[in-house]
């Protein structure tokens, strides 16, 4: 992927419904993991209601049980939705151990495009925003994609982990923004 200067992040905000429900109903259409057609489906069940827990999310409003605040943003190209990410303002330890600050993903027709470096750094520089000075960020053993993504952004691995959750090996990478 070039460098294109129609690239941004934008926190999840009503403006881009339509671009982020075409990524959504892609998804649906993909063969993905149940989390991300779980999460997808409802903006597709309720794309105002979903759009609006996203934005409560940011402010720390309406969490469930063992969730902490967390701000959700778009990366848009030319005003295509490309992808997605969460920056947790804060960890729990379950979080510590196995899913970190930041989570991102790329719609699938946009995989392997160089997208997933753009979304982390971007997002990196929203972390920074916000003050903090060290994110954690996760994956899996096996996702060698999103391992590469965040080891050249300056990821450094810690360690590998056993998901409680799942029983997959998760490599525990932190980048020091100072």
């Amino acid at each position: 992927m070039e460098k294109a200067t129609t690239l941004a992040l934008e926190e999840a905000d009503p403006a881009y419904a339509a671009a982020y429900l075409d990524m959504a109903k892609e998804y649906l259409l993909s063969d993905v993991l149940a989390h991300e057609r779980n999460m997808f489906q409802s903006a597709v069940d309720d794309l105002d209601g979903h759009i609006r827990r996203l934005m409560d999310q940011s402010l720390g409003r309406g969490l469930d049980a063992g969730m902490v605040p967390q701000t959700t943003f778009w990366l848009l190209d030319g005003g295509v939705v490309v992808g997605t990410s969460r920056l947790r303002h804060e960890l729990t330890p379950q979080m510590l151990r196995e899913s970190g600050h930041i989570g991102y993903g790329i719609r699938p027709s946009r995989r392997g495009m160089g997208y997933g470096n753009e979304i982390c750094r971007l997002t990196l520089g929203r972390a920074r925003q916000l003050g903090m000075q060290r994110v954690l960020l996760t994956c899996k053993d096996t996702n060698i994609p999103s391992a590469r993504i965040i080891e050249n952004n300056g990821g450094v691995l810690e360690n590998k982990v056993v998901s409680r959750e799942t029983g997959a090996i998760m490599r525990r990478y932190w980048i020091d923004l100072r």
